[in-house]
């Protein structure tokens, strides 16, 4: 019996020979999976199979915190659960369906590293006490023994003063609170979410340099040129960067993609 590894071994280099001798590769066809979107408009509990979480946080605080995203009345639902006054940092979700490995190099493939955006519009806020909660592209928490295992560029509506009020272009490395991160404020608008505002980020690389735009109902609100980018990894995703005490969210229509 030919076993999966030799039959892939066999497609790649013994199925042709080149005149005078040698091997010929021939690429494997690899067609990865590069948009998605999700409505949330299905039954409440779990947000389900098509999406995979991770979390980075430095463990200053005592107990256990974590974020949890659950539909709840036909629109997503992001809270924090467990002990709540524990610091929480960097909960994402990335769509499975983005995550392959390209069969020709072994490598992450698809929308890893590539110009992408990530779009969701805003529904309504629970109870909030200190948070930044939104979208992101270029995005990545490992959980390895460097700071340098998470990432991401992040477009979030940042709670002060007793409601959303700011938005704010982040780039961040590591835990918010975890020795050795970066936590860079990159452009900041002073504008409140309401009902149906639909924020989107885009990331484009450009030479040695990272483009980022952001949108707010179609209209360019920030654009930086990050001349010190992160490394060219991670997926679009939406999540928490940083939040502590009781916080509830509410969005709809997430959507993400090449540019």
């Amino acid at each position: 019996m030919v076993t999966s590894a030799e039959e892939l071994y066999y497609r790649r280099y013994l199925n042709d020979i080149i005149p005078g001798g040698g091997p010929q590769v021939v690429p494997i066809a690899y067609q990865p999976v590069t948009s998605f979107s999700d409505t949330f408009t299905r039954a409440n509990g779990d947000i389900g199979d098509n999406w995979i979480s991770q979390f980075r946080r430095s463990d200053i605080s005592p107990g256990d915190g974590w974020a949890r995203a659950v539909i709840n009345a036909n629109l997503l639902l992001i809270q924090n659960v467990g002990n709540i006054n524990a610091t929480l940092n960097n909960g994402i979700w990335i769509p499975r369906q983005l995550i392959s490995t390209n069969p020709n190099t072994g490598l992450q493939g698809g929308i890893w590293g590539v110009d992408q955006y990530a779009q969701i519009t805003w529904k309504t806020q629970g109870t909030v006490t200190t948070a930044r909660v939104g979208i992101a592209i270029f995005s990545k928490n490992d959980m390895g023994g460097s700071v340098n295992e998470a990432q991401g560029y992040y477009l979030v509506i940042k709670y002060d003063g007793g409601s959303f009020t700011t938005l704010q272009l982040v780039e961040s490395i590591g835990g918010q609170n975890e020795n050795g991160n970066t936590f860079n404020v990159l452009g900041t608008l002073v504008s409140a979410p309401v009902d149906g505002d639909i924020f989107r980020i885009e990331g484009k690389i450009s030479g040695n340099n990272k483009i980022l735009t952001c949108f707010k109902n179609g209209s360019q609100i920030i654009q930086v040129t990050d001349t010190t980018p992160l490394p060219s990894k991670g997926y679009p995703s939406f999540g928490l960067l940083s939040s502590s005490g009781s916080n509830s969210y509410n969005f709809i229509n997430f959507s993400c993609g090449i540019l």
